[in-house]
């Protein structure tokens, strides 16, 4: 199944939030207009992490590897991550046939705290990525509103 099929705008909005995190001066990639307040940095992490765990460790039921700020130290490195993360999530729905949406995951996947209340189909999880994507993109946007700099120049 092909993603367009089920999201048909989500990797244009991929794209753009990509092109977007290439062209922000580096400065802005740190910055926080509050203590309590991620920075682009730290909200681009937190996307390839939850798509880590949203598709490779629930709905694929592998490993878990959560990315280490330490291994993605500049913002190419977090893109490249990003880009990598969404061409493997790619593959995954790629390999879908339809019925396989409604196939349900444990959540979480610790048998010892499971409950089928708490289940999900292969679907949701997609979709969820999807979501926290948008959501996260439009926190982007205010980081670098918040942060415009006049004259400053684009990274690349």
């Amino acid at each position: 199944m092909r993603m367009t099929e089920l999201y048909p705008y989500w990797s244009d909005a991929h794209d753009e939030m990509i092109e977007l995190l290439e062209w922000l001066p580096v400065a802005v990639w740190d910055y926080r207009p509050d203590a309590n307040v991620r920075s682009i940095r730290q909200i681009a992490l937190h996307l390839l992490d939850r798509e880590r765990f949203w598709i490779v460790h629930l709905a694929q039921e592998g490993a878990w590897d959560r990315p280490l700020p330490r291994d993605f130290a500049t913002p190419d490195l977090l893109i490249e991550g990003l880009v990598a993360m969404r061409k493997q999530t790619q593959l995954y729905v790629e390999s879908l046939k339809p019925e396989m949406l409604r196939a349900v995951r444990s959540i979480p996947t610790d048998a010892d705290t499971n409950s089928p209340a708490t289940n999900r189909p292969i679907s949701w999880l997609i979709w969820q990525v999807l979501q926290h994507e948008m959501y996260h993109f439009g926190q982007i946007q205010m980081r670098r509103y918040d942060q415009a700099e006049p004259g400053s120049e684009a990274r690349r």
